[in-house]
């Protein structure tokens, strides 16, 4: 195993939200088959959406395109590389924390509920939902409708989703405490959105506990 050694480094970060890179590398080099993983250096104080790309990639410019303005793009605490043997991936990191418990419990379904009423906000947000269901359906879940679970982690997906369309090679991870019982949110939604070893997205959404 080959690990590029690298200084201690922190992207995107926030008063609410820190992430170490190193402990990270390690973490999620234990629990893939990657080889190597190296950060993306970024000089923003948020990284959203598919933000870590430049300004001109063919593959950001269609994501803004479908993903309306008016709804909050799903945000990364690290951005980095990962070699699995001789390709490398994109890494997107989210830590869900205390901070991150409002976007964590919200589910979809319920915001459109909140937005119904204001018509223009609505249609939106029913863009968004459907990113979450072709996420769905790419990853052949059926047990549940994506739409009752966290927007936090199905938004994300759907970023992940819209990345293997466009042909692009890219892996979620949630990071998440120890503490306050998140091992069992985790393991409900896991269990949710049907990752057994031999679902679609078994190989490229990983969760990390800190």
């Amino acid at each position: 195993m080959i690990i590029q050694e690298a200084a201690s480094v922190e992207l995107a970060p926030t008063a609410r939200r820190v992430l170490h890179w190193d402990a990270f590398r390690v973490a999620f080099l234990a629990r893939s088959e990657a080889v190597e993983v190296q950060p993306r250096t970024i000089d923003v104080a948020e990284i959203s959406g598919l933000g870590y790309m430049r300004s001109s990639s063919r593959v950001r410019q269609s994501w803004e395109r479908v993903w309306p303005g008016t709804v909050p793009q799903p945000g990364w605490d690290l951005v980095g590389r990962a070699r699995f043997g001789s390709s490398w991936e994109w890494v997107l990191v989210a830590r869900l924390d205390g901070s991150d418990e409002a976007a964590w419990l919200d589910a979809p379904a319920a915001i459109r509920a909140r937005t119904e009423q204001h018509s223009s906000l609505a249609q939106d947000v029913a863009a968004v939902l459907e990113l979450i269901s072709s996420a769905q359906r790419r990853s052949r879940s059926t047990g549940v409708d994506w739409a009752e679970l966290p927007f936090g982690v199905t938004s994300r997906i759907a970023v992940r989703s819209f990345l293997t369309g466009a042909g692009v090679c890219g892996r979620v991870v949630f990071a998440a405490p120890r503490t306050r019982g998140w091992d069992t949110r985790c393991e409900s939604v896991i269990s949710a959105l049907e990752m057994d070893p031999n679902s679609a997205l078994s190989n490229r959404v990983y969760w990390i506990q800190f």
